[in-house]
């Protein structure tokens, strides 16, 4: 079996009229990610809402937590971590976060902040750590 290690640390940052994404993603194939296979699911994968939580948490007060992601991952957003943060603070404190959907085998939450609402993306790898993740502002 022909192990493949793909990695991808990219981020989109756009003036604040346009949309913008931040992805950092790391994908080992073969090895199974937390939450199972790829079939259609209706609720999240187990610990993706908690991490995501705490990287919210963490970004809002200065930085994420870049040893609960895999190392590109982590890689991808300390490169980007000076371009991230004020529009962390442009959003404001965190009032909530929903589960929306399952995408393949990330998940997607709604956040809502003071001032923005915010699609987040999430994937844990079968180490429990962050191997991608992403945002989106909806507002």
């Amino acid at each position: 079996m022909k192990l493949a290690l793909i990695a991808s640390a990219v981020m989109f940052f756009a003036s604040p009229a346009m949309a913008q994404v931040a992805v950092a993603t790391v994908e080992y194939p073969g090895l199974q990610p937390a939450g199972g296979s790829e079939g259609a699911r209706t609720s999240p994968s187990p610990g993706t809402e908690q991490a995501l939580r705490h990287q919210i948490a963490s970004l809002e007060a200065g930085q994420a937590d870049y040893s609960a992601m895999g190392a590109l991952t982590a890689a991808g957003l300390r490169y980007q971590n000076g371009k991230l943060q004020p529009q962390i603070r442009q959003w404001g404190a965190l009032v909530s976060l929903k589960f929306v959907s399952a995408s393949g085998v990330a998940d997607v939450y709604e956040a809502t902040f003071v001032h923005a609402r915010v699609r987040w993306t999430i994937k844990l790898g079968s180490l429990g750590k962050i191997t991608s993740i992403g945002y989106k502002p909806l507002s």
